[in-house]
């Protein structure tokens, strides 16, 4: 987890934020708020699933604890998922951070603007344009900040992208760390962080949320064999009802056999204000190739 955490707060301090210089190129007046920005992008969950210092009394974990030869107890791997939710939701924090940050520079319409980045001192572009298609969609308003330097290389130096709706709020935001700050995200070149969210609501759900993380720098499995390098979950809220359902995978992972490569997948419900959650976890293979839910969660089990 230490990977994923050191480059998580890499890209915070850089988006609290990266402007040391800029040219603004159509100055707009102050308004209220985050201007055309949206005001929230993520949907926050409770210590009782997002903790990275986690408990659990989940009975069914204490029903099988370890026995002789065993190196990690059912319980440790309840705590565990509390902790890999909880890198899901610090992606989310991130993209609600820096859209927070850019909205200090009263973007109210279309515009441009260049900065230099205070972390690794290298020229960005910041540009805002309306009527943007993506994904076979149009979206009201796109902001991209470019790393100026690299803006003829294959990602375009794309550093971060949101595409998005006002009213209701809905949108997709993509990072790529290592275009944000090159000085301290060196190992993450192919990482990145896409949070799509949603209050356009469903039958089922008030507010949606999908967070992806996908090719995160692996430390020494020697030190680490438990770190992840990739993520996918989905948050859903209706009232004060929480659902939360998606799964990690841990290249170097292995639990009492020779194999290695797992995947921590997970289903959980809870409420809001009372700060109770319950869980289900399986523990396939990374490259089992199934969405069968009793495969995942039941021949796959913690207990199994």
């Amino acid at each position: 987890m230490k990977t994923l955490k050191n480059l998580f707060a890499a890209v915070l301090l850089t988006s609290a934020f990266l402007f040391q210089s800029c040219e603004q190129k159509d100055l707009v007046d102050p308004t209220s708020n985050n201007g055309i920005l949206p005001d929230h992008f993520k949907i926050d969950l409770p210590s009782s699933m997002s903790n990275e210092n986690a408990t659990t009394t989940n009975k069914s974990a204490t029903d099988y604890e370890h026995t002789a030869g065993d190196t990690v107890m059912g319980n440790a791997i309840y705590m565990n998922l509390n902790t890999f939710i909880a890198v899901g939701e610090g992606g989310a924090d991130i993209v609600e951070h820096i859209i927070g940050a850019i909205a200090l520079y009263n973007i109210n319409k279309p515009m441009e603007l260049s900065f230099i980045s205070n972390d690794d001192h290298r020229m960005k572009d910041l540009v805002v344009k309306a009527n943007a298609d993506f994904e076979d969609r149009n979206w009201e308003f796109m902001l991209t900040i470019y790393d100026k330097a690299s803006e003829s290389e294959a990602d375009s130096g794309k550093a971060i992208q949101v595409f998005w709706n006002t009213k209701p709020i809905e949108g997709v935001a993509i990072l790529r760390p290592y275009n944000i700050d090159r000085a301290h995200d060196k190992a993450a070149l192919d990482a990145k962080v896409r949070v799509d969210y949603s209050e356009a609501g469903t039958d089922k759900y008030d507010k949606t949320m999908m967070v992806e993380i996908s090719d995160y720098p692996m430390p020494d499995p020697r030190i680490n064999p438990y770190a992840l390098n990739s993520l996918k979950m989905f948050v859903g809220k209706k009232g004060d009802n929480l659902d939360v359902y998606g799964n990690s995978d841990h290249p170097n992972a292995k639990f009492y056999t020779d194999r290695t490569g797992f995947s921590w997948s997970f289903v959980a419900s809870g409420y809001d204000s009372r700060n109770i959650a319950v869980a289900e976890v399986g523990l396939p293979p990374s490259d089992l190739n199934t969405d069968d839910r009793k495969v995942i969660l039941k021949d796959y089990s913690i207990k199994n």
